[in-house]
């Protein structure tokens, strides 16, 4: 018999003894306690649950703390990501098995498992520490409370922007789909209506999490469930969203203000910005019959550059604010005289673009790593620091490319955007690679996030 066959053998004898004393438990705990099975079992199966998922995170931590990058002589604190990417849980000090062995005689062990276990499962917080979700471990009254609460804000929020929860919840078939239509129309009002929806539901997720083992949790479930699905929908709005939507959402800003009204127009012209002759292009403009459809025509051109300019860059939104302040001029009036200012202030937004465009050159940077940079970057930084920061934008960039080689469709899993996430951090974080000193390490993890959604997108 070999030595691996030999290990093996103990092994299942190790699983058979360990078999033989769970039922043992078992039929004691039937025997000589005063508590049906379905109220032991849950603390019974955590434990056990906690006991595998300690060994495996005591298993990969010494590798993980290895490796972790220092910054000033610190090393990085450990996270989630760091053990998702093993297999592992990330498991706080309170949610260890050890911590739960040694609870004296007159602590509450069932309770006592049964919160760390949705802290093991969900996160949450211990004692002081917060990292924004809601802490399992309080009063179960507590809990529900506050999850009726961010259920109720939603609600209101809804109605108060003219949509309805409870249609989503009510409704089935196709009128669910009108409702939750209705719901992301009156969220989708602008911007900062839709984020303030966004994150009353992030929050109210995070409460029905720490709530999931309560049986009160139960009357609110189809209410959580409606705002999941409207959150949902947007974010699926969102990812779906490509350069022609955008150029979509740009006319809708602008169409009804300058589509050609009178007829039908047989000879308008999209304008290929590198081949414009502007001042030929103004002698025709003062010559044309056809002003709207002039307007028109360079406005098309304008927004397909503008969207391919904004996908490379996401810090550019100023140029779309800049062109959108355009637009609300000349809606406010459409005489002759405007629509004529209009055009010679559209041919100056032009230059502006191109000025940009060629911005990356001018800093010795590509189109990629200048939108790094461009992220990366904070207000004020002396000369040394933007040179470091150009650095940090080019390497980084050659390390998430090797990275996503190294890892197939890496978006489809939780364990490998986790990594990239992680590779992200690290990177920034890290003395010999990093950000310059000048960065606090709220302003890495902030910075951390901004660069993995514009990977993420790109």
């Amino acid at each position: 018999m070999t030595d691996s066959e030999s290990v093996g053998e103990r092994q299942l004898e190790q699983v058979g003894e360990i078999e033989k004393r769970l039922w043992a438990s078992a039929d004691t705990l039937r025997a000589n306690s005063n508590f049906a099975s379905d109220e032991y079992f849950l603390p019974v199966m955590g434990l056990i649950f906690l006991r595998h998922a300690y060994s495996r995170f005591l298993r990969v931590k010494g590798d993980i703390e290895a490796t972790l990058p220092t910054r000033g002589g610190k090393k990085r604190e450990l996270s989630k990501e760091d053990f998702s990417q093993k297999g592992s849980i990330f498991l706080r000090e309170h949610s260890q098995f050890d911590h739960l062995v040694a609870l004296p005689d007159g602590a509450d062990r069932a309770k006592a498992i049964i919160e760390r276990l949705a802290l093991a499962t969900f996160g949450g917080s211990v004692g002081g520490e917060s990292d924004g979700e809601a802490d399992p471990v309080r009063p179960e009254e507590e809990l529900l409370r506050e999850l009726a609460e961010s259920i109720a804000l939603a609600r209101e929020y809804l109605v108060a922007k003219g949509g309805s929860l409870d249609a989503v919840i009510t409704s089935t078939g196709f009128e669910r789909v009108a409702a939750i239509a209705a719901a992301k129309e009156a969220v989708n009002e602008n911007d900062e209506t839709r984020k303030r929806f966004e994150l009353m539901a992030r929050a109210g997720f995070a409460k029905f999490k720490a709530c999931l083992t309560m049986a009160g949790v139960n009357e609110h479930r189809a209410a959580s469930g409606a705002v999941n699905v409207i959150y949902k929908s947007l974010q699926e709005d969102k990812d779906a969203a490509d350069i022609s939507k955008i150029i979509r959402e740009l006319h809708a800003v602008i169409e009804p203000a300058i589509t050609v009204k009178d007829g039908t127009v047989t000879d308008a012209r999209t304008y290929d910005i590198s081949a414009i002759d502007f001042d030929r292009l103004r002698v025709e403009f003062s010559r044309s019959s056809k002003k709207k459809t002039d307007v028109a025509g360079l406005k098309d051109a304008i927004e397909k550059r503008l969207a391919r300019m904004l996908a490379d860059n996401p810090m550019r939104t100023n140029f779309q604010q800049r062109y959108e302040e355009i637009v609300a001029a000349y809606n406010s009036e459409k005489d002759r005289v405007t629509i004529e200012t209009t055009f010679e202030t559209l041919l100056k937004f032009v230059g502006e673009l191109d000025e940009e465009s060629g911005r990356a050159m001018r800093e010795g940077l590509t189109e990629e790593t200048q939108a790094l940079f461009d992220l990366l970057k904070k207000e004020p930084l002396e000369k040394p620091d933007i040179e470091r920061l150009k650095k940090v934008a080019v390497e980084l960039l050659g390390t998430l490319q090797q990275k996503k080689a190294e890892i197939d469709d890496w978006r489809a899993k939780e364990q490998t955007r986790d990594a990239m996430r992680q590779t992200i951090k690290d990177f920034l974080y890290s003395d010999a690679t990093g950000l310059p000193e000048s960065y606090s390490e709220p302003e890495i993890e902030a910075k951390t996030q901004a660069v993995y959604t514009h990977v993420y997108r790109v």
